[in-house]
């Protein structure tokens, strides 16, 4: 690393506030890259930021994981062509997701269930989400996730909705969250 002595950080002209050459990871094992002031970070598979330094009783401290993109939501069992679009944040094991469907307008009376999440759910049936807009006007919606790792829309009762009962041309937005397998 190189660093101008005159002024900069070891003086008061910001003009000589400069820092060049590239850091060498030989002392930070377990980073493979570190590049210029406009590279990234990136570590090696299975290494991460170590939190352990910190106090806690949880199971690991090393935070390695982190991804965002979209997906495309698939409905089970349903008849006709829904237009649907996804979007997803994964940040450790933590999954946390926001689809839009909405239905072409086919009657259908199988439940609504939602398949083809971005990662697959660690303990089925824990997890929950919300909501946030039905244009098909039922009220009395539950977001859960079934056996099977799929999002399960039930009423409050734990009956299963059905595409008839949210609304054969309805729209809904979903956010949820889980923990990934």
């Amino acid at each position: 690393m190189t660093i101008k002595q005159i002024g900069g950080i070891f003086g008061r002209n910001p003009a000589f506030n400069e820092v060049g050459g590239t850091l060498t990871t030989a002392a930070q094992p377990n980073i493979t890259s570190l590049g210029t002031q406009s590279s990234d970070l990136a570590f090696a598979s299975g290494n991460g930021i170590d939190f352990s330094a910190t106090s806690g009783a949880g199971t690991s401290e090393l935070f390695d994981d982190y991804e965002e993109g979209t997906w495309t939501p698939a409905l089970n069992a349903y008849d006709g062509t829904p237009t649907v679009s996804g979007y997803y944040v994964k940040i450790g094991q933590m999954v946390y997701i926001e689809c839009s469907i909405t239905l072409d307008g086919t009657s259908d009376a199988s439940g609504y269930i939602i398949k083809s999440l971005p990662f697959s759910v660690a303990s089925p049936e824990l997890g929950g989400g919300a909501i946030n807009n039905n244009t098909g006007g039922e009220a009395d919606i539950m977001v859960g996730y079934d056996v099977n790792g799929r999002i399960r829309l039930s009423t409050s009762s734990n009956g299963n909705q059905t595409y008839n009962s949210i609304g054969v041309s309805s729209t809904i937005k979903l956010n949820a969250q889980y923990r990934a397998a």
